[in-house]
């Protein structure tokens, strides 16, 4: 049976003062996704895969945004109506 999920809450990774992701939590049967994401990293292991970062927590969430570099109000124009302005950016890769 498929884990029961919802999308609660927000965050950024590493903090929110130096944001290079954005997210949102997943509520719901944790344990079951945890399991998935467990039984998912043994396939790969099994597949000869790149090892995934498993020295961090599991921390289930969907990435809402990815930002390589940093940036600040300075370099944005500081200026809410000058970043609407702007040109977008290349298409944001989803993880």
């Amino acid at each position: 049976m498929p884990p029961s999920l919802s999308l609660g809450g927000a965050g950024a990774f590493p903090t929110a003062a130096r944001a290079r992701v954005l997210w949102t939590g997943v509520q719901g049967d944790r344990d079951g996704l945890g399991m998935l994401a467990m039984r998912v990293a043994a396939a790969a292991r099994r597949a000869r895969a790149p090892p995934a970062q498993e020295s961090r927590e599991y921390e289930p969430h969907l990435t809402l945004a990815r930002c390589r570099a940093l940036t600040d109000d300075a370099d944005a124009g500081g200026d809410a109506g000058e970043l609407r302005r702007r040109r977008p950016g290349p298409p944001v890769r989803s993880t």
